[in-house]
């Protein structure tokens, strides 16, 4: 019994830290990180922080959407 109490404990407190994330909709303007692209520096200048913003023309899955360039 000691060890399911503990991990309902477990549960309850990360589930607590999980944080909701953001709900897009088709249309939305969206700006793009670039911390995880390889080419952080261009040149002698450091890039952007993000890029963008980009409009969502589609909503792939709960974590993925599909974007085009604002025009």
């Amino acid at each position: 019994m000691g060890l399911e109490k503990a991990q309902r404990e477990i549960n309850k407190y990360m589930d607590r830290r999980k944080s909701k994330g953001e709900e897009y909709r088709v249309e939305n303007l969206v700006l793009l990180s670039t911390k995880d692209l390889k080419w952080q520096i261009k040149g002698r200048r450091l890039i952007e922080w993000f890029i963008g913003p980009y409009r969502v023309k589609g909503i792939i899955s709960e974590n993925a959407v599909d974007v085009r360039q604002r025009s």
